[in-house]
């Protein structure tokens, strides 16, 4: 063989699960109450899979409530039919979102390839977070149901492996004949995952203050000025002497005054 991977165990109050000690919790008793998906899919995302892995009631209840959201972005609400859309006639929101989606598949192909099966779930969980955020945000335009439709049937074809039996409901509202695990496995547009903007959060003395959209491009000293040129981060940094100033690339600017 090419290559040893040892699983960690599986706990139960800090005690390796075994028949002798009396603390094994049955597949079928997940499976009555929270179906067999939630169960392999708890399993996988609860810790790296060679970690030991405390196995808790609470954790699968929250993998339950996820396959609960992902499966309410299929009662209707969406033109699951409509995959095709310009992404250069998208508006930023949308685009991000498009971005998040080949995002979304290359971690997640990337992450199963390295048996991380824990991070790559965490990243199916953000384009549904992602895709509710849009939702919530106000209007949906047109142009959205492609987008998010896109992203859906990405989800499904990478979950598949993972909550087989979900994804084969789910893949049927898409308007599919053929099985989910018969499909080729989502791929990624490189194109697709440069930022023409960033946002960045403001943080001053350790609370955030403001957000800053700004061009990709930018570089660390324009992101200063700009930074330090908000209203909201001026009044706070005014007339006092900035100790320390640090961009976290694409995600954060710290800021320490006195």
């Amino acid at each position: 063989f090419k290559r040893l991977f040892t699983q960690g165990m599986v706990t139960l109050g800090g005690k390796a699960m075994s028949k002798s000690r009396g603390n094994v919790v049955g597949i079928d008793v997940v499976c009555d109450k929270y179906g067999a998906d939630t169960g392999r899919l708890f399993t996988l995302f609860a810790s790296p899979p060679d970690r030991e892995m405390e196995w808790t009631e609470e954790g699968v209840e929250g993998i339950y409530r996820f396959l609960g959201r992902l499966w309410r972005l299929f009662d209707g609400r969406w033109e699951l039919d409509a995959v095709d859309y310009d992404p250069d006639a998208l508006d930023d929101e949308l685009k991000a979102l498009h971005r998040k989606r080949h995002s979304v598949v290359k971690k997640f192909t990337e992450d199963i390839e390295r048996i991380h099966f824990n991070t790559a779930i965490a990243q199916a969980m953000e384009l549904v977070n992602d895709i509710y955020g849009y939702e919530a945000h106000g209007e949906v335009v047109p142009l959205a149901q492609p987008v998010v439709a896109a992203c859906l049937r990405d989800l499904v074809d990478a979950l598949a492996p993972f909550a087989p039996f979900i994804c084969e409901e789910l893949n049927e509202r898409l308007g599919e004949n053929e099985s989910v695990h018969d499909r080729p496995w989502p791929s990624w547009d490189e194109d697709a995952l440069e930022a023409d903007f960033l946002v960045y959060p403001i943080q001053v003395n350790g609370k955030i203050r403001d957000q800053l959209r700004i061009a990709a491009s930018a570089t660390e000293d324009e992101i200063r000025d700009a930074a330090l040129g908000m209203d909201n981060v001026s009044r706070y940094t005014e007339g006092r002497q900035v100790k320390f100033f640090k961009v976290v690339p694409g995600k954060l600017v710290t800021i320490a005054v006195k």
